[in-house]
């Protein structure tokens, strides 16, 4: 058996933040190109809120590997809505545009809980 004799610090750029909520689902990203929905990977999405500014975001990770898969601030007036049962339609800002994002959760009550508590902290318009 191998001992390790050196802890190592894990960055994630997440430490200055709040987790407000943290539920799995899988995510799915709508294609411009292929005009169909790909899937980017299963994980924890978190809605987490930075301390200093206030600021929220969306923040998806891979499971195991936490790859992030997910980066999005929210931003006024951000649309989202259930499609479906278990399904969450969500348009974010990217680095390329607006971009339609389709979380899939394990059941009809974890996707109204998500939905609640992401509305309440989508910024109000000005």
């Amino acid at each position: 058996m191998i001992k390790l004799e050196h802890k190592v610090e894990v960055k994630t750029n997440e430490e200055d933040e709040d987790v407000q909520f943290k539920i799995r689902a899988k995510l799915f990203r709508f294609d411009k190109e292929s005009k169909e929905w790909k899937e980017r990977g299963t994980g924890a999405i978190k809605i987490n809120v930075h301390r200093p500014s206030a600021s929220a975001r969306l923040v998806m990770r891979l499971d195991a590997v936490l790859k992030l898969i997910l980066n999005v601030k929210l931003f006024p007036g951000m649309q989202c809505h259930l499609d479906q049962e278990r399904f969450l339609r969500v348009v974010a800002m990217e680095s390329d545009g607006l971009t339609h994002f389709l979380l899939k959760f394990g059941n009809a009550a974890d996707a109204h809980t998500f939905l609640s508590h992401l509305q309440e902290h989508i910024p109000a318009s000005s």
